[in-house]
């Protein structure tokens, strides 16, 4: 039973006798989670993510499209593992609305000023107007706990080798420069300057080349059913062509009926290209091939909305049987479901990759728009990424991204470790990127 109390005095949203928000429902929503949950808080995460699914659910329309109302600001994950919902304004409706759908009377909240579908479309008019500004922008990222956007000005990476005080200084006039060519653009896109924060960015291309980190045991590995036998398992090495470049697999999918892995389209860049795993004999068998793949190089002009590839695999390939697993590489035991789930601020996550083998964390970011320059003569837009706490090496890129929970959702696909954090405390962190699996399964390509 909620106790409710008088209002946060928002009444422009409604009349006084509707103002119901509870003051002990706000007191305590706690900050966003950074820790790596035990066994004993599975359920709870599970209850959280289930939660979270059922709010978004409720703001789609018969075609799957959201539509927030704009007492929404948001959620995350708390430090407790417990769902937050941000919202602008509360009145008994809306109170009742999310408790109703959540299905729960206990339900966290707190209180923001932006509305999520305000910052949604920020982001978006941020990144459909990205040549207006110029060479300034890297990235651009919703931070959920804070409830603004960063703008992440990209700087040289010879920045990171400088004393704190000459960074501190560039920082302050590069933001300065920066505001003063932004802000009539700012006006003239109608954006709000209070939603904006700035964050300073070197780019460390994504690029994956041929390595051998790793093969030798997987290829021992591999032999664990009988000789004839190739068992393949998420976050595994895999490679493209008989030459690499080499990735990690992601979890098994189900696309168009055929079932298979999902992989990265920046590492499997064309459809009709054959993947090779770790075989038999201490040599790379082919695995299947690739279908589908948004490989973000060969896209100069246009945004992707996930770095993916989807590989074929059938029950015998080249006379060996491919037992074809959901039990993720790197671990004793653990599989992952087959129930995709949006990535969420606070959710605790794992990644499997060949390269660093299995880390944990959680996702600090629910949505990154990237625009930086990968080549020479290409310029990268890929959207709706989300950020992870871990980072990642060369190899790992198309490891399988998922939740820590008593179901192992399935949250993402790496993309890569590509933008590296400077100044403000954060000089010399990286922070990974990675593809939605929501995303992912749009383009009809679903967990399996």
């Amino acid at each position: 039973m909620v106790a409710l109390v008088t209002n946060l005095g928002m009444s422009t949203h409604a009349t006084d006798e509707e103002e119901v928000a509870s003051r002990a429902l706000f007191n305590n929503p706690g900050t966003l989670n950074a820790a790596t949950p035990g066994e004993a808080d599975l359920e709870t995460v599970s209850r959280a993510i289930a939660e979270i699914e059922l709010l978004r659910a409720s703001f789609l329309d018969e075609e799957g499209n959201a539509a927030y109302p704009d007492w929404y600001g948001g959620v995350y994950i708390n430090q407790d593992f417990r769902a937050v919902v941000m919202v602008t304004y509360l009145n008994r409706s809306i109170l009742s609305y999310i408790m109703e759908v959540t299905g729960n009377t206990d339900v966290l909240l707190r209180e923001v000023r932006h509305s999520h579908a305000e910052i949604l479309r920020t982001l978006d008019v941020l990144s459909d107007n990205v040549a207006l500004f110029g060479d300034y922008l890297s990235t651009i990222s919703l931070d959920d706990f804070e409830n603004r956007i960063y703008i992440g000005i990209r700087v040289d990476n010879q920045h990171s080798m400088r004393s704190s005080n000459m960074m501190e200084s560039i920082e302050e006039n590069m933001v300065r420069q920066f505001e003063s060519a932004t802000s009539g653009l700012f006006r003239q896109l109608g954006i709000d300057p209070a939603m904006i924060a700035y964050e300073f960015v070197a780019e460390l291309p994504i690029q994956e080349t041929p390595d051998e980190i790793g093969a030798q045991d997987e290829c021992l590995d591999a032999l664990s059913i009988q000789p004839t036998t190739i068992t393949v398992r998420p976050g595994q090495l895999v490679r493209a062509g008989t030459a690499g470049p080499n990735g990690s697999l992601a979890y098994r999918a189900i696309r168009n009926g055929e079932v298979g892995y999902t992989a990265s389209g920046h590492v499997f860049t064309f459809a009709g290209q054959w993947a090779y795993v770790p075989g038999v004999n201490g040599r790379f068998n082919r695995l299947g091939q690739v279908r589908y793949s948004t490989n973000p190089y060969a896209n100069q002009t246009g945004t992707l909305e996930a770095d993916v590839a989807f590989i074929h695999v059938a029950h015998i390939v080249e006379g060996y049987h491919m037992n074809r697993t959901n039990e993720i590489a790197h671990t004793t035991g653990r599989r992952h479901n087959t129930v995709a789930i949006t990535p969420t601020a606070g959710l605790p996550i794992a990644f499997s990759g060949h390269s660093s083998g299995y880390r944990t964390g959680q996702i600090t970011r629910s949505s990154v728009h990237i625009v930086g320059t990968l080549r020479p003569n290409g310029r990268l837009n890929l959207r709706n990424q989300f950020a992870m706490s871990m980072t990642g090496i060369q190899g790992d890129s198309g490891g399988i991204v998922h939740a820590i929970s008593s179901a192992n959702e399935p949250a993402g696909v790496v993309v890569g470790s590509g933008w590296e954090l400077l100044g403000q405390g954060n000089t010399g962190s990286v922070f990974s990127v990675a593809s939605s699996s929501v995303r992912i399964a749009q383009r009809n390509i679903h967990p399996h």
